[in-house]
């Protein structure tokens, strides 16, 4: 038989007549990998790797001039040469089709990765672009997306993307040295004592983000400042040094967008001009949801359909550098996963000239590679210095999110600027370095407990109640009725409010809020917010202690004409001070189961009183 690779098509009407057979070719032998099927069609990968999906039916005219046109392609469809030299076209496309189906039907929701850094059983691996590898990234750690499509059975499909800087020889202390040098050419408000300042917040960042979805916690950070800050420079100088990790300066983005563009990706985010909205509904604000969501774990995932009835699944995972003139508002969540950095104004003597800022960015970019490099390399000692600092955090008190933000900065920064791995009395040294840093955080965190936010929020509700020139709020309704009992009785009860106001010798010491499960002011007032289930929120109160948590009413409540279930909320911790003998306002007294039948009537009153809205 010729070795020639030009067949022209047999007849379809003659291909049996020239004794063509089926031929049994092995899909490991294919250029081409068979991955799947769905509907009428098959998905498959071309040699280079890229993912395509096409109607099978079309498959027997692709097959010369599309799926098999190299030259390893060409000789493999020679399997389907008959004697006389033509190619048996509709053979050869059975083959494919039925090599797809027996690949199994495609999983739309299988985890696709593409750029950035991915753990694994065996370590990090690298994804770049067109080849992913492992450190040390010799040459023969190298492996071609294809050829880790076939190696991956049921696992990721790796993508094909365009071709980045690949890692190679790992960058030293006194690179990270450099870089750190360079910070020091904007102003940054000093850390404490220890030698610190802001800048090594930024540090720590940045060896966070180079190790993509590496790290279990992955931090943010957000850096604002005004006119004469450097404030994008800064942006682009830290861009540069991730670069090989990262993708392009953002400074005009959407929610869709960053949710397109993170997909599929472990790798660093960095923003630009990322203003807060006057509304508090612009892109920054509703991107910050997806930020919270891949911070922790395997980060964000979510389904989405497309017009084609199918569901498109999207991921985030990774670090995010935001930068803006105001500082973007920080909810409770997103207040333990985000770091803020306040640039002050450059004096005279920094900054230095525009021609050495645009060299460090230079010097930064060509050294990312090699940060790169450094990071994977030591990702497990990242990950037990890590560990050593959150164990000597939780010694000094600090909640379990906070400790995962500060110990993932601090191990990010000796990622970069130290060759040893701590021990934990050197963790505990470590950690009196950003002392200030925690409490700094701790003395200005908005971070509320949830049920303690929904008692705010129902305390700010106006009342449409008139004194002198303004509104009662209804806490300050609340709170007058605490010490004047039936003052405002009756309008909280519009509100599915009741304050029992207990005293000594009572049943059960000490003030009570009774709140109504479900009553329609509250559902109005509480709309769009995240309070809107205010019962189940409420319940939060608990984790503050016993002196705040909340007790269930184990029969109906009127409140006016509406009657339901209700929850009862201790108000002592709440009150500025004391409305009964003996109460002391600084811890809500000790609860008593009461009699709840002597308190509200007997079980047996009419039925139509025990109706419930519920």
């Amino acid at each position: 038989m010729s070795e020639s690779y030009d067949m022209p098509d047999a007849d379809p009407d003659t291909e049996l007549k020239a004794g063509s057979l089926w031929v049994e070719v092995d899909p490991a032998t294919s250029p081409v990998i068979p991955l799947g099927f769905y509907g009428g069609k098959v998905v498959f990968a071309l040699p280079e790797g890229e993912l395509r999906e096409e109607p099978a039916a079309k498959i027997p005219a692709m097959l010369k001039t599309d799926l098999y046109v190299s030259k390893a392609g060409r000789q493999f469809l020679i399997h389907w040469r008959d004697s006389e030299g033509r190619f048996q076209r509709d053979f050869a496309a059975q083959w494919f089709v039925n090599a797809c189906r027996e690949a199994g039907r495609w999983d739309d929701n299988r985890p696709k990765r593409g750029y950035g850094v991915w753990p694994s059983a065996e370590g990090p691996i690298v994804h770049a672009g067109d080849a992913v590898g492992r450190a040390p990234f010799r040459k023969d750690d190298w492996k071609p997306v294809a050829t880790a499509l076939r190696e991956t059975g049921s696992g990721p499909i790796w993508l094909l993307r365009p071709p980045v800087p690949r890692p190679g020889k790992p960058a030293t202390v006194a690179d990270g040295e450099t870089l750190r040098g360079h910070l020091d050419r904007w102003a940054f408000a000093p850390m404490g004592s220890g030698g610190l300042s802001e800048a090594d917040v930024l540090m720590g960042w940045q060896g966070v983000a180079l190790l993509g979805g590496v790290p279990s916690f992955r931090p943010h950070i957000s850096v604002s400042g005004g006119a004469g800050t450097g404030k994008t420079t800064l942006s682009r100088l830290m861009q540069a040094a991730g670069s090989a990790n990262a993708g392009e300066l953002l400074d005009t983005f959407t929610e869709a967008g960053i949710k397109n563009s993170l997909t599929g990706e472990a790798r660093g985010l960095y923003m630009d001009e990322a203003e807060p909205s006057p509304d508090g509904q612009g892109p920054v604000e509703r991107v910050m949801e997806v930020l919270r969501r891949m911070s922790t774990g395997d980060g964000s995932s979510g389904r989405k359909g497309d017009v084609g009835g199918r569901t498109v699944a999207t991921t985030a995972v990774g670090c995010a550098y935001l930068a803006s003139i105001f500082p973007v508002a920080l909810g409770d969540a997103m207040a333990t996963r985000m770091v803020e950095v306040r640039l002050r104004p450059l004096g005279k003597a920094k900054g230095g000239a525009d021609g050495d800022l645009s060299a460090a960015i230079d010097w930064a970019r060509e050294a990312s590679p090699a940060l790169l490099a450094r990071a994977v390399r030591l990702a497990d000692r990242f990950k037990a210095d890590a560990g050593m600092l959150k164990t000597a955090l939780g010694e000094g008190g600090s909640l379990p999110r906070a400790a995962d933000l500060i110990a993932a900065l601090a191990a990010g920064r000796r990622l970069l600027l130290s060759d040893e791995a701590l021990s934990l009395e050197g963790a505990r040294d470590e950690v009196r370095l950003w002392s200030a840093l925690i409490q700094g955080r701790e003395e200005t965190s908005s971070a509320q407990n949830p049920g303690q936010g929904c008692i705010s929020r129902i305390w700010a509700m106006n009342s449409g109640q008139h004194v002198k020139d303004r509104h009662l709020t209804i806490g300050e309704m609340i709170e007058e009725e605490a010490t004047s009992p039936g003052y405002h009785d009756k309008v909280l009860k519009t509100f599915g409010l009741i304050v029992e106001n207990g005293h000594a010798n009572a049943e059960r010491p000490g003030p009570w809020l009774l709140i109504s499960t479900n009553h329609p002011a509250l559902v109005k007032g509480l709309a769009g917010t995240q309070y809107a289930n205010w019962r189940g929120v409420l319940e939060h109160l608990a984790d503050l202690g016993d002196a705040y948590a909340p007790r269930h009413l184990p029969t109906a409540k009127r409140f006016g004409l509406h009657q339901s279930r209700a929850i009862a909320v201790p108000l002592t911790p709440w009150l500025g001070k004391p409305v009964a003998v003996g109460v002391d306002p600084r811890a809500a007294s000790p609860f008593d189961e009461p009699d709840w039948d002597a308190r509200f009537g007997p079980a047996s009153r009419p039925a139509s009183h025990e109706e419930s809205h519920d």
